[in-house]
């Protein structure tokens, strides 16, 4: 008789889900820091501009 298939799933889904939420902060972050930078720019351009 053959051993059944066991699930691949090594890790619990409670550190699977952490993970995710990991990587979707870094690019929330990522992408507030380059909001935040590129309008800091355009400030400078216009002040310099004026």
């Amino acid at each position: 008789m053959k051993k059944p298939f066991t699930s691949r799933k090594t890790k619990p889904s409670f550190e699977i889900n952490w993970k995710i939420r990991e990587i979707f902060s870094e690019a929330a972050r990522a992408s507030f820091c380059y909001e935040i930078d590129s309008k800091y720019i355009a400030i400078k351009k216009t002040k310099i501009n004026s």
